[in-house]
């Protein structure tokens, strides 16, 4: 048992030395000033990408100011680029700039990644409700939206997405924006020694495997 805690703390502490841990807070992007309201046709942040849809067309991905974070939009008045806003800001009539009816945020990654949190508000409109219960579809699977910020333990579960794969979230009967999302990148572009999350995986598991041989050779030699 001695030799298995060991194990697994080496392999976390592999882990934590290879690999990148993100926190993306879309809150703190859209009040600062170095990205601002804006929309974009593509929100790039390091090895993120996110996407928008709006009734299964391309939409734009939409930073909205005011303890907001992370939307939708239809239309804006230019294509979205860092650092402008105030130029692309959400057209008259595209509706609204969260996630409400149709619409979906597609994140992408350029390396597997490991995502860890996600978190959601309603702060432009009336908060969740849970009489009925407000949901928000993640993956095709509907969870209970909880309000959060970066930071609160409202875990929903964790994700493992390869890259390239797209991470969906998207409405189910109330309008929300994402607040901010944590992920671990397996390794950095171009780093050949970085371990793996599968590795660490693999790692405990020959441990495991060995632990157990062990338990068997002892009791046969009694």
């Amino acid at each position: 048992m001695k030799f298995l805690k060991l194990l697994v703390m080496a392999a976390s502490v592999l882990a934590g030395t290879s690999a990148n841990a993100n926190l993306i807070n879309f809150i703190d992007m859209a009040d600062g000033t170095e990205w601002g309201e804006s929309g974009f046709d593509l929100l790039s942040v390091g090895i993120m990408n996110v996407d928008a849809t709006q009734n299964g067309t391309n939409a734009f991905a939409y930073l909205d100011r005011g303890n907001a974070g992370l939307g939708v939009c239809g239309q804006v008045n230019s294509q979205g680029k860092k650092g402008n806003s105030g130029r692309n800001q959400c057209s008259s009539g595209a509706g609204d700039d969260n996630i409400t009816t149709g619409e979906a945020l597609q994140f992408t990654f350029d390396v597997d990644v490991l995502i860890s949190n996600i978190w959601f508000n309603n702060n432009h409109d009336h908060g969740f409700s849970t009489t009925p219960q407000d949901q928000v579809t993640i993956e095709a699977i509907d969870y209970n939206a909880v309000l959060g910020y970066a930071g609160d333990s409202n875990q929903y579960s964790t994700w493992f997405i390869s890259a390239g794969d797209v991470f969906d979230v998207s409405f189910k009967n109330e309008q929300f924006y994402v607040s901010a999302i944590e992920f671990t990148a397996a390794s950095k572009p171009g780093e050949s020694n970085a371990v793996p999350v599968t590795g660490t995986l693999s790692l405990v598991g020959l441990g495991l495997a060995f632990v157990g041989g062990s338990r068997r050779r002892s009791k046969q030699t009694q």
